[in-house]
């Protein structure tokens, strides 16, 4: 009745090794698998979760830059004055914050844009960006002199951005989604198409600066490189966005083969040791009507005596 009650209940013989007079290996080897692609499952929903998230921070970032740039072109069109530049440079300030924000996300405990030290925030506080930016265009009276200063500030190799804005390091791990088979890495913070968005953020919250002494000209020709900026970056943008797009479809098709391998494997493996539960419970019924009927005579057999015989 136990035997019968356990493979009623789980679909499989009781006593596997005894059912395949002691040849495990294959069903060894099955066993083995499904429960590979049940910790690949578990890392491809994680994966799945962190680039749908990541994909939506980049939409926003996206969003953020548009924005900006279309109160800087109403500015420039406008031209009515430097409160509408001093506007415009307390937005970019907003929007840099937000941008920072932004990509500090992190999905359970882990920051999506700081590469493998997912610990940290990828980025210092805007605060101290907008600090270290003001103090690198310091008595500079140009627009193009701005501009360059700011491309130095951002790109150069082991300038003032990749040693102490950049707080990350390194590339995200994607974890294991199959054999020998990694799921897509994350972009991070220091990726070009996001230095170029916080660079013209960057360089548009230098309209309000008090520090700078730009003349009208020179005000103008700096909110247009910073519309400039924004708007021919935004293909670079896309690009990675579509690149975490690839991402996605990869752990969904990832996740449909292993879901049609697990199907098959789990088929192999009833045929090994499988049961019908239909069977069992018909067994287990007939089992317990022979037994209560053997303890039925058991019980008459025991009450016989020569005295009951005789009454």
């Amino acid at each position: 009745m136990a035997q019968y009650s356990v493979e009623m209940a789980t679909g499989k013989v009781q006593a596997p090794q005894r059912h395949l007079r002691g040849d495990l290996g294959e069903l060894s080897v099955i066993e083995s698998r499904l429960a590979r692609i049940a910790t690949y499952d578990l890392i491809i929903g994680q994966n799945e979760t962190m680039l749908e998230t990541a994909q939506t921070a980049l939409g926003r970032v996206a969003a953020l830059g548009s924005v900006l740039s279309n109160q800087v072109l109403t500015a420039v069109f406008a031209d009515s004055g430097d409160q509408s530049y001093a506007s415009v440079g307390a937005s970019a300030r907003v929007t840099l914050t937000d941008m920072v924000s932004v990509l500090s996300t992190s999905v359970a405990g882990r920051t999506l844009f700081a590469g493998a030290a997912v610990d940290r925030g990828p980025l210092l506080p805007a605060v101290d960006i907008l600090s270290e930016v003001s103090a690198a265009v310091a008595g500079l009276t140009s627009a193009q002199d701005i501009t360059d200063a700011l491309e130095s500030f951002f790109f150069d190799p082991g300038g003032t951005f990749e040693s102490l804005v950049f707080q990350g390091s390194g590339t995200s791990p994607g974890g294991a989604i199959d054999d020998s088979e990694t799921g897509p890495t994350l972009p991070d913070a220091a990726h070009p198409a996001l230095r170029r968005h916080l660079m013209a953020a960057a360089l548009g919250s230098l309209l309000d600066d008090p520090g700078l002494a730009l003349d009208r000209t020179q005000t103008r020709a700096l909110a247009n490189t910073t519309m400039e900026l924004i708007e021919s970056n935004g293909v670079a943008v896309t690009a990675l966005r579509a690149e975490i797009g690839f991402g996605q479809e990869l752990l969904e098709q990832r996740a449909l083969r292993l879901s049609h391998e697990k199907d098959s494997l789990v088929i192999a493996r009833h045929r090994l040791v499988g049961v019908d539960e239909f069977e069992s419970a018909s067994l287990l019924e007939e089992t317990r009507y022979r037994l209560e009927a053997l303890y039925a005579v058991t019980a008459r057999v025991s009450r016989l005596s020569l005295l009951e015989y005789l009454r």
